[in-house]
Order: structure tokens, then sequence, then C-alpha cells
């Protein structure tokens, strides 16, 4: 008698499990979709000691406003001569070394033995300018 009670009380205990469990399991769609989600936010970017960078939005924004017809192509080929035929040369030096007024200078002096042209030449001061006028205090 006592074999029979444990098992009726045993069938009981999984009947309201199994039960309890698919109504659990059985919850609406909608009604799981409503959790809060936290917007994904993407990293800042590092920006290296030497200032040698691909420009972004941020460094285009500020060459326009000292020079508002540079496009980002032009900072964007400024970037691929400076990473090129300058540090092929020499290796790479940081852009923050030099002030803005000294930037052309360098330049100027630098071009004939780069081979670049006077438009990669103000491509890369464009650059160079961005870079600057980015650059951490």
């Amino acid at each position: 008698m006592k074999l029979l009670k444990t098992s009726y009380v045993c069938i009981a205990i999984l009947t309201f499990t199994a039960c309890h469990t698919l109504k659990r399991n059985t919850q609406p769609v909608a009604a799981k979709a409503e959790t809060k989600a936290f917007p994904i936010t993407p990293a800042p970017r590092v920006k290296p000691a030497n200032g040698v960078y691909e420009p972004g939005a941020e460094e285009h924004t500020a060459i326009q406003l000292t020079n508002k017809d540079v496009t980002s192509a032009t900072l964007a080929a400024g970037y691929k001569v400076y990473t090129g035929q300058c540090t092929n040369c020499h290796g790479t030096k940081s852009i923050y070394n030099f002030t803005e007024q000294a930037w052309p200078w360098i330049i100027e002096e630098m071009a004939p033995g780069a081979k670049i042209t006077p438009a990669q030449q103000d491509a890369v001061l464009k650059y160079v300018l961005a870079i600057k006028a980015t650059q951490p205090k």
C-alpha cells in the first residue's frame, strides 16, 4: 500500500513538473522580444602615438574648417603617399613632432627625392594638417 501511495505521489509530481515546464516554454514570441536590448556602440578609434593613421570623418571635418575644398579622397591620397613614398625612404616619422608651419617646407624639401607630383604634395600636406588638427592635447 505504501508503494502504491509513493507511486501516485511520484506520478503527480512528474505530471505537475511536465505541465509547468510546458506552460513556461509556450509563451508568445512577442513576450520574449520585449526584453530590453543595449545599443552596440563602436569602440573608439585608437590613434597611434606618431599620428600616422588612416584619416576618418573627424579629420575631414577638422581640415574643412581651414580648407573647405578638401575631400575625403584627398586625405586618403595623402595618407597613401605618406605611408608609401615618404616612409619607404626614411621610415615613419611622427606627424606630431613638427608644427603646422613647418610641414609645407618639409614636404617641399622632400618631394624631389620622393618623386611626387605637386598634386601629391598638396594631398600629403592636407593629410598632415588634418591629423595635426585632431592631435590629442
